[in-house]
């Protein structure tokens, strides 16, 4: 820290030659509710900086941020006919799962994904990662919003596309929240929130950039966040808590504040190296958020299981046995961003998370009628169910037999595929031993404070 402010001090009074970017961390006294204020002090040019009495700590601007994929990508058969309300073209089998009724089993008995007539009219789901193809089938006649971040607009990635950086990432999770196909919420507003890449300003100015935007438009209750990253470097327990990590919990509980479900991928280390449970609790930012630091009590940290309910092995847990949600994650059907009707499979939290965030955005009027401890109950108790056979607690849209009535019964037992069966084993035995991402490309983490 102080290495650093000596480098800025160096620069500020007239060392100017081979100037790096730093995110600058203003002291609390700094007014942090306009968002001209976030743009100008969240990352500058070290020559730039200004009065140094106003700064509370300096970094580099490193890529610290990953993608919370996982390597395996199995194949999966889809299959659906229209049945009461549905979407009347084939679902995925991940959709399937979620509107699974409570209690039943066999998956194989539900062919449809159905769901609550208008689900998510009204309501905002805030994509926040790299932008989307726009032209992909999955987006089309849909209602959707674009934002774009300081740095976004700095970088020249103000465009309506998807950032080169992302490799198709974004596309694909944004389709698994709210995609015509493959996504939980056909009707919600999707509002695509652009950044350029996983530099530590980047994931903080984001969420600066989306508080802002639902302060200014009134969408206090209306909106649901879905984020599919997460730090790179460890903040498990006896890990410094830096000022990156403090900053990124401070606007995470403004949000809180603002009514904001937040919508997390736990994270895929829990292999990492190949050793089972090396990094079984969830350790990144921001998902630890969920009970570390200063906990955001509306903040959701999704785990990935297949399609029996059990966990992959890689998906991490939380911590001290709390109640975690899970979604399907194994080999999920989503948008292929290089054509405008293609689609591909993967795997990962990444996957799981924005599958709950389409589903809450359905339940978001009944929850502003609820206290915040009413909130907490209903997103933990009443939005999932745990699968048998030791199964984990897996996001559920409340649709019963009655809405949705078993396909294969007594006197109809055939014809109709296991969709299930190559995906029930989730232990680190049953699969390839990889190594995970540790960040896009390869890339590793560097000048971490």
């Amino acid at each position: 820290m102080r290495g650093l402010l000596a480098l800025l001090c160096m620069i500020i009074v007239g060392t100017r030659a081979a100037i790096q970017e730093y995110i600058i961390y203003p002291l609390p006294a700094l007014d942090w509710t306009s968002i001209s204020a976030v743009h100008s002090f969240i990352i500058r040019l070290a020559g730039e900086a200004g009065d140094s009495s106003k700064i509370k700590d300096v970094e580099l601007n490193d890529i610290a941020g990953a993608f919370l994929d996982s390597p395996l990508r199995p194949d999966n058969t889809l299959q659906a006919t229209p049945a009461y309300e549905t979407q009347s073209t084939p679902a995925a089998t991940e959709l399937r799962m979620i509107s699974q009724p409570s209690g039943e089993a066999n998956l194989n008995k539900y062919k449809n994904y159905v769901y609550p007539a208008n689900a998510g009219e009204g309501s905002f789901i805030y994509h926040l990662e790299m932008g989307i193809n726009p032209h992909h089938d999955e987006f089309a006649h849909r209602h959707g919003e674009w934002v774009f971040t300081g740095l976004a607009i700095r970088a020249g990635q103000h465009t309506r596309d998807e950032a080169q950086y992302s490799k198709g990432h974004s596309t694909c999770t944004a389709s698994k929240a709210s995609g015509n196909l493959y996504g939980a919420a056909k009707h919600a507003t999707l509002v695509v929130v652009k950044m350029p890449d996983l530099s530590r300003a980047s994931m903080l100015e984001i969420l600066h950039t989306v508080l802002y935007h639902i302060q200014r438009n009134r969408r206090r209750g209306r909106a649901v966040l879905t984020i599919s990253w997460g730090s790179i470097k460890s903040y498990a327990d006896g890990a410094e808590v830096d000022a990156w990590a403090q900053a990124m919990n401070e606007v995470i509980l403004k949000l809180d504040v603002e009514n904001v479900i937040i919508v997390c991928a736990a994270g895929n280390y829990a292999n990492q190296g190949g050793k089972p449970g090396f990094r079984n609790f969830v350790d990144t930012i921001p998902a630890l958020f969920t009970y570390s630091i200063v906990p955001a009590p509306l903040l959701i940290a999704v785990g990935n299981c297949d399609l029996s309910g059990r966990k992959y092995f890689d998906s991490q847990r939380l911590y001290r046995d709390l109640t975690q949600m899970h979604a399907p994650g194994v080999g999920v059907r989503c948008a292929d961003a290089l054509y405008s009707s293609s689609s591909h499979l993967a795997t990962g939290t990444s996957y799981s998370a924005p599958l709950v965030a389409g589903v809450i955005a359905g339940f978001l009027p009944l929850l502003n009628t609820m206290s915040l401890s009413g909130k907490q109950a209903f997103l933990r108790r009443q939005l999932s169910w745990r699968r048998p056979n030791g199964g984990e607690c897996v996001i559920w849209n409340r649709i019963d037999e009655s809405h949705n009535p078993p396909f294969l019964t007594a006197n109809n037992t055939g014809g109709f595929m296991d969709l299930a069966e190559s995906s029930t084993n989730s232990s680190a035995a049953d699969w390839p031993d990889t190594t995970l991402y540790q960040a896009l490309h390869g890339t590793n983490e560097t000048a971490v404070a």
